[in-house]
């Protein structure tokens, strides 16, 4: 009789516990939507010289704390302290950089550097893609990938070019099918928001008749240059991507500079894009 009501407390205990832990609030996940903001930006001959202006590398902090993510091209400096130099003067408020730098790049002797700068708070890098040509020599400074991550692990890759205002007639067409490799290779990764962005040398109408299924985030005759004539600088994304919001910061505008001032911070402005981006948190 003992052992009989012993084994009945026994199994009143073990549906009592499982009961309670069935009525436990389980831990569900939750979108919430964030924004990037993202910018690529030309820094004429990013050198020594321009280090040694202090108006316009104050500019040049005004201008990337903007942003999220700052892609820049033409880095042209033996010395590998121009980025680590912007990064301490990006500091200097208590906020938090870091960066990623390709490799120097180019045909001749005067060679260039592609870098992302970006707070640490908001993203963090996740992998970097230097692209190498096989069979060929078409680009002068092949892009530079890097793939980021946002803190509720959404992914988003950017490509950066400066291609070469000789070439264009060669290294759009060949830009196009790395546009397409690229693509491939980041959707077989699970990788599905890939955007290329830069100083191309070229149009959106002169480049429309290669990127057929691209979108541009700067529209013809929204100029990108300091003297407003042109409008080189783009980001390139495929049709079934939205982003939410594109333009370029004229800096000299904004900044009340005349030509010859906003020239000794870089011949180009800065082109940026906002995309909204989902991530998943769990509720306690």
């Amino acid at each position: 009789m003992k052992n009989l009501i012993s084994i009945t407390i026994i199994i009143f205990s073990l549906i009592s516990c499982s009961s309670s832990t069935s009525n436990e609030k389980k831990a569900t996940p939750i979108l919430k939507t964030d924004t990037l903001s993202i910018a690529s930006f030309n820094i004429e001959i990013f050198g020594q010289s321009k280090m040694g202006k202090p108006e316009a590398m104050a500019h040049i902090v005004d201008i990337c704390n903007d942003y999220d993510i700052v892609g820049i091209q033409e880095i042209r400096s033996k010395e590998q302290n121009v980025i680590p130099t912007l990064i301490e003067l990006l500091e200097q408020d208590g906020s938090n950089w870091d960066f990623v730098i390709s490799t120097r790049l180019g045909r001749t002797s005067s060679k260039e550097q592609y870098a992302f700068v970006y707070r640490e708070n908001i993203v963090t890098l996740v992998d970097t893609v230097q692209y190498v040509e096989t069979g060929g020599d078409s680009l002068h400074r092949e892009p530079f990938v890097a793939t980021f991550r946002s803190s509720g692990n959404h992914d988003i890759v950017l490509g950066l070019i400066h291609t070469d205002p000789d070439e264009i007639d060669i290294e759009i067409p060949k830009l196009s099918r790395v546009f397409d490799e690229l693509t491939y290779h980041m959707e077989m990764s699970y990788y599905f928001d890939f955007f290329l962005m830069g100083d191309f040398n070229a149009s959106p109408d002169f480049m429309d008749d290669w990127f057929t299924t691209q979108s541009f985030g700067i529209a013809e005759g929204v100029f990108t240059n300091v003297a407003d004539n042109k409008t080189y600088d783009n980001i390139i994304y495929n049709n079934n991507i939205n982003i939410l919001n594109s333009g370029v910061f004229n800096f000299k505008t904004e900044y009340n500079l005349s030509r010859e001032e906003a020239e000794e911070v870089s011949d180009h402005y800065p082109v940026w894009f906002q995309i909204e981006v989902v991530n998943q948190i769990l509720d306690d």
